[in-house]
């Protein structure tokens, strides 16, 4: 059913009226021509992957703003760990403290005490941090 108005000008202006479909769904339960169901539950014009879409965008979001600070420390941790020579004062992911005697491909020979000549192997992922020569200095 259509409504017709006139314009100013005199040309007909056509109105749509809603559909009788969803007048019926927005009955009462219990009155003639409601119906149940989850199609009718929804409003018109909602989809469902556009919340899919927004929901994906929001985590991609997360993620990368979460990612970006593992992935700092895991560069310098890297390159502390390929800067590392012998004679650097070193402390473990135990808390050991000594100085590199020798570096070889995935370990390092630590001395950790100087009367006895005490010295420990370690990997190279052990070592927690590079003293620099003001650290060893602020210690004593």
């Amino acid at each position: 059913m259509q409504t017709v108005l006139a314009t100013l000008d005199g040309q007909p202006l056509l109105l749509a009226q809603p559909d009788i479909q969803a007048t019926e769904s927005t009955a009462a339960p219990g009155e003639a021509g409601a119906e149940g169901g989850d199609a009718e539950a929804q409003p018109q014009g909602f989809n469902p992957m556009n919340m899919m879409l927004i929901f994906g965008a929001v985590i991609l979001f997360m993620f990368l703003l979460g990612g970006g600070g593992g992935r700092k420390a895991r560069k310098k941790q890297q390159a502390m760990l390929a800067a590392m020579s012998k004679g650097d004062k070193v402390v473990t992911i135990g808390g050991i403290r000594g100085s590199i005697v020798e570096v070889r491909d995935n370990e390092i020979v630590v001395k950790v005490d100087e009367n006895n000549n005490t010295r420990m192997k370690f990997s190279r992922e052990a070592i927690r941090e590079v003293l620099s020569e003001k650290d060893e200095t602020d210690e004593k």
